[in-house]
């Protein structure tokens, strides 16, 4: 009834967007329409301002804002999520560098405006950032998927063990649980506004709630 008809402008399934993303496995929040999406194609985190949403029918992206980080540092790994988590106290965004087996952190406010972009939209600003500061918080992780930023902790996955573990923003781990699952089922994670701990069981198709 809103997305599936034609509006005044033809397209009433057109939302705004914007491109550069193929093969995007994890996306996380920072502000206002502001996004952090890692792109699998590219193996690169891309900030994304949408700005001013457009509303349903439009088509203008001019207004868009795209900053490339990290080109080439992070690795997909097909079939698997690679979620991201902004803290919005430090500006760091974690990241699940699944195909590289570590819990990344780029520190977003480090790096400068390089060149441009040659990019699909008409937007105002597509540029790479280079030398921002990407670390290894985790390594030897076995094929992490989900992570959270909540209340000080680091909450991760691992699709390849079933396991959930907590760390501290020094990377040292403070608690974990085992599923019980078994390896190629755990993936996503987040925390509800009840505290609790929200994560996918993509081999049953389930979402299964954990009370810290």
């Amino acid at each position: 009834t809103v997305f599936a008809v034609q509006d005044p402008f033809g397209l009433g399934s057109h939302l705004d967007m914007l491109h550069c993303s193929p093969y995007a496995m994890g996306i996380a929040h920072e502000a206002n329409n502001v996004y952090w999406v890692f792109g699998g194609y590219t193996n690169d985190i891309m900030r994304y301002d949408f700005q001013v949403d457009h509303g349903i029918g439009m088509d203008d992206h001019s207004d868009g804002i795209k900053y490339h980080y990290c080109t080439g540092l992070v690795q997909r790994l097909i079939g698997v999520p690679s979620h991201l988590s902004f803290d919005s106290a430090t500006k760091k965004l974690y990241i699940c560098d699944t195909g590289n087996s570590r819990l990344a952190v780029l520190n977003t406010l480090s790096g400068a405006v390089g060149g441009n972009h040659a990019g699909p939209d008409p937007v105002i600003i597509d540029k790479y950032v280079t030398g921002a500061s990407l670390t290894t918080l985790v390594g030897a992780l076995n094929k992490p998927s989900g992570c959270e930023f909540h209340n000080g902790l680091i909450y991760i996955s691992e699709y390849g063990t079933g396991v959930i573990s907590a760390y501290t923003p020094a990377g040292v781990k403070v608690n974990w649980i085992d599923t019980g699952l078994g390896a190629n089922r755990v993936m996503g994670i987040n925390f509800g506004p009840d505290g609790k701990l929200y994560f996918v069981d993509a081999g049953t198709h389930r979402v299964l709630r954990l009370t810290p």
